[in-house]
């Protein structure tokens, strides 16, 4: 059963040790059943205090022997004692009809992973926009003729031929469950025996575009990638603007995807020019 009364579930949160790990933690607390258990994941050394509060679940505090949010999650997986477990980021909030609403997929899918639709937590809008307008339509077509996509919203939750990952936009979905090429890191239910238990990720510090990376892995074990339409995650959304130095690394990262998916260098190399491009407007605009 992948039901929480059979105490089926297992979350583990990779984490730095972040304040807002305790809203996170007081948000599961708040379910109507609760987790079998909640595995928090910090790096050895840490120095971070867990909050003094009873929670309604078995915490259970790990200490993984590397930095990164990847490794030390994939230690939280091998730790995990239950059929269903959840990744879940330390600023995120999930309820638990939302949970529910994701669990019923992997009820009668064992070969499954699914993620909720990520909304912003002021606003409550979908994270990911559908084109709006004449001129927003022509964007769409232009760059899905550049980078190697469908025209929205045939793209939704598809990866370009350039690597350029594509979300889904919950008012566009026409079914309660989306087959997609990629799911965000912050929030994927997963069956136990799915998991991922390498260290995927080559790259050190922020584990930007690891859900590219893990994603790949994942449809290479068979396992089908999930939208659950009526599942909300929220998150508090950070409006950066690109800059040159925040595109070439981006590019970098890009560009070890692109190889392990054997994809398109060449487009790949115009999104590089074009996302350029648009940090250097940015950047003369500002002066």
């Amino acid at each position: 059963m992948s039901d929480l009364q059979s105490g089926n579930l297992s979350v583990v949160i990779a984490t730095i040790g972040r304040s807002s790990l305790s809203v996170t933690l007081e948000c599961i607390s708040n379910w109507d059943k609760q987790p079998a258990e909640v595995i928090v994941v910090l790096p050895k050394g840490s120095s971070f205090v867990m909050p003094s509060h009873e929670y309604h679940f078995d915490l259970r505090v790990l200490m993984a022997e590397s930095v990164g949010q990847v490794s030390q999650r994939i230690y939280g997986f091998t730790h995990a004692k239950y059929d269903l477990v959840l990744q879940l980021d330390d600023d995120l909030l999930l309820d638990y009809s939302s949970y529910s609403e994701m669990a019923k997929l992997l009820a009668i899918d064992p070969e499954a992973a699914v993620s909720p639709i990520f909304v912003d937590m002021e606003t409550g809008q979908c994270m990911f926009d559908a084109p709006s307008g004449r001129l927003a339509e022509i964007k769409d077509h232009i760059s899905s003729m550049i980078l190697g996509a469908d025209r929205w919203p045939v793209k939704m939750g598809r990866i370009s031929k350039a690597g350029i990952p594509y979300g889904v936009n919950r008012d566009s979905m026409d079914s309660d469950y989306l087959q997609v090429e990629w799911l965000s890191g912050g929030c994927v239910l997963h069956h136990r025996k799915n998991l991922v238990l390498s260290n995927y990720y080559p790259f050190i510090g922020r584990a930007a575009l690891e859900d590219l990376f893990h994603s790949l892995l994942l449809t290479q074990k068979g396992v089908k990638l999930m939208i659950c339409k009526n599942a909300i995650c929220r998150v508090e959304v950070e409006h950066n603007l690109p800059t040159i130095k925040t595109v070439l690394h981006e590019y970098k990262l890009f560009h070890e995807y692109v190889k392990r998916a054997n994809l398109s260098f060449v487009r790949l190399r115009i999104w590089l020019l074009l996302s350029m491009f648009r940090a250097l407007m940015i950047s003369l605009a500002k002066k």
